[in-house]
């Protein structure tokens, strides 16, 4: 099962994009138990990246249904399918 609940540091930084990534990212933890999420910000936002990971990702939080801390992990932005031009 994925993620029940997504939470964010700043609600107004809340996007489709953010929870679409965040689900797709927790079924890869349902064997820890993972219920929720939390999205930590960054000085720019929600989506940065660094010189340590320049790939755009979030932080997020992963945590059990009694709130206990599993594991942090940066969430890629899904990756838009390549369509052929035809």
């Amino acid at each position: 099962m994925p993620v029940q609940r997504i939470t964010y540091s700043k609600a107004h930084l809340e996007s489709d994009s953010a929870d679409e990534a965040v689900v797709e990212h927790s079924y890869k933890l349902e064997h820890r138990g993972v219920y929720g999420a939390h999205v930590r910000t960054a000085p720019s936002g929600t989506w940065h990246s660094n010189e340590r990971d320049p790939r755009e990702h979030l932080t997020v939080d992963f945590k059990k249904e009694d709130g206990s801390h599993i594991t942090t992990h940066h969430v890629y932005r899904a990756q838009k399918p390549v369509t052929e031009n035809k």
